[in-house]
């Protein structure tokens, strides 16, 4: 199919970019000059510092051709990822790199982390892939969009298998946002919702799996539930404590790693020192007005995505605001989903994939006159 060429929202992506750029950049600045430069802080910095200049130059760089190019490295990803996760699920075995390897006869479940080193990111990668597929399914040639349902199919069972409940969460508030989009998708929650209850309710033992699964999800809240989960909520409540500890102005990159294991943390888990979250991250180490900025442009890119995708709400301009709403709607989910935000990949290309999208077309929902035709 083609994607038509709509009016760039480049120029406002930038100043946003680089007003966030610039907070990051103040108040890392005022947290070493408080604290100190500690372990690892110029590395935490310099990524910290090509991430931000990756979501700029993505934002200059991005046109509707390149939202094909985007979708279809998103697509090789999983060509990549998939085949190695289903030989795990087949034969029990890993690659060297995963981290469960060794210590996968104590676990119930089979820790499937195809080329990563651990499960919780295959999850990651999972999630967004389907996140991104509607849009895939509009602007990749025909061949490549009948391939998309067996693929969301395999990539789903994939998903299940990885056991990444927050993943799950993502994805499946993604899918209340799209069925939300209409009356229609209202009545069908409300439906789903009666019926599921009722097959739990009778007994029907795939509902009742899903419920338990739910209710593992609820755990990771729950300080008395999973060790994991108590692990995931002691680290928030560290980074509020160091939060707290800075006047709210934040330790400076590096600094959750060292002040988390600090003798006087109420909060300390063990010597676990990865945030496990990226707005926990920020906000203990950039400050509470980094965090609130970062919501904040999470918020606009719902907000006005929505908006745009009701103006318009056909074609691939719309399909594409729909999908950086439920790629932001999710960001604080997902981002959870590994142990250090500000130094994976993979919430890199999450934040690249929503900026190519809000750069890539107008908002306003008017298509230019010359189509883009998609690649070949």
């Amino acid at each position: 199919m083609r994607i038509a060429a709509c009016e760039r929202t480049v120029d406002r992506v930038i100043i946003a970019l680089g007003g966030l750029a610039a907070i990051v950049g103040v108040f890392g600045l005022v947290g070493w000059l408080r604290y100190g430069i500690g372990p690892g802080a110029v590395d935490d910095a310099v990524r910290v510092a090509l991430l931000l200049s990756l979501a700029i130059a993505v934002a200059i760089l991005a046109t509707p051709r390149s939202v094909v190019w985007l979708l279809a490295g998103w697509c090789a990803a999983a060509a990549l990822a998939i085949p190695v996760a289903l030989w795990e699920i087949a034969s029990g075995d890993h690659l060297p790199k995963n981290l469960y390897k060794l210590d996968a006869p104590s676990f119930d479940w089979n820790p499937i982390a195809s080329w990563f080193d651990n499960p919780n990111l295959l999850a990651y990668q999972c999630a967004l892939i389907l996140l991104v597929l509607p849009l895939a399914i509009s602007v990749l040639p025909r061949w490549a969009s009948w391939l998309a349902l067996p693929a969301a199919v395999i990539i789903a069972f994939v998903l299940l298998a990885t056991n990444g409940r927050l993943a799950l969460l993502g994805v499946f508030v993604a899918v209340l946002l799209w069925l939300a989009r209409s009356k229609w998708g209202w009545l069908g929650i409300g439906v789903g919702v009666a019926g599921f209850a009722a097959l739990v309710a009778a007994g029907f033992a795939p509902a009742r799996r899903l419920w338990l699964l739910t209710l593992q999800v609820i755990s990771t809240f729950d300080p008395n539930g999973d060790p994991r989960d108590a692990a995931r909520l002691s680290l928030a409540k560290s980074g509020w404590w160091i939060a707290q500890q800075t006047q709210f102005l934040g330790t400076g990159p590096g600094g959750f790693s060292t002040w988390s294991i600090r003798p006087d943390n109420p909060y300390k888990w063990n010597q676990l020192n990865n945030a496990h979250s990226g707005l926990v991250e920020i906000l203990s180490e950039y400050g509470i007005v980094a965090a609130a900025l970062t919501l904040a442009a999470l918020t606009l890119v719902v907000v006005y995505g929505w908006r745009s995708a009701r103006i318009e709400p056909r074609g691939t301009p719309a399909i594409a605001a729909f999908v950086a709403v439920t790629l932001a709607a999710t960001w604080v989910v997902l981002s959870a989903c590994h142990s250090t935000w500000l130094r994976q990949p993979l919430s890199a290309m999450h934040i690249a994939t929503i900026v190519v999208l809000i750069s890539a077309f107008s908002w306003r929902g008017r298509a230019a006159s010359k189509p883009v035709p998609a690649a070949p």
